[in-house]
């Protein structure tokens, strides 16, 4: 993601979120920005806006708090509105890693210690061709929610922790 893009994104959550607060609809706002900038697909299952991530609309009425008699509180909510933040940047990474995974599938990893490995992707799995082991999509988000790693015990509650790290720190899957 570029620069531009970050800012588009973070602007547009920022407008979706003020017309959330007041009437509602800032989805018009950001889910052409994820589905056509960001790249995020909508017929993923399980996609919904997630860059609500600015909007405090949901925090506030969740609370069951006046919206408008709590404007000026807003900046204090911003960072915090239930992790959403984090989840629209780790959907917009974890989209952007399986693209990067399929165009390397075939192609040889290299632990740090250890044999090299290959891989196949179907749907939602990534499939060791060394070993009867598989490795889910749900796998790989958790384990860019911790980026930057530096140890594949850092990944240790996750089944093929280490080759998780391996690909994901691979120059080629981890490229700008």
């Amino acid at each position: 993601m570029t620069a531009g893009q970050a800012l588009i994104l973070v602007l547009g959550g920022l407008a979706a979120g003020f017309i959330n607060t007041l009437a509602g609809g800032g989805s018009a706002i950001t889910i052409p920005i994820l589905t056509e900038m960001v790249g995020i697909s909508p017929n993923r299952g399980g996609f919904e806006d997630p860059c609500g991530i600015w909007c405090p609309a949901r925090s506030l009425a969740g609370n069951g708090l006046d919206r408008l008699a709590h404007i000026r509180h807003l900046w204090l909510r911003l960072p915090a509105v239930d992790g959403e933040w984090l989840r629209c940047a780790v959907m917009a990474a974890i989209d952007t890693v399986w693209h990067r995974l399929i165009a390397y599938s075939g192609e040889a990893f290299q632990p740090e210690h250890g044999k090299s490995f290959t891989y196949s992707v179907s749907g939602d799995t990534v499939y060791l061709d060394s070993t009867d082991r598989d490795l889910s999509r749900s796998h790989f988000e958790k384990a860019l929610t911790r980026m930057p790693l530096s140890h594949p015990v850092q990944l240790s509650d996750l089944a093929g922790a280490s080759y998780i790290y391996t690909i994901l720190t691979d120059s080629r899957i981890a490229a700008e």
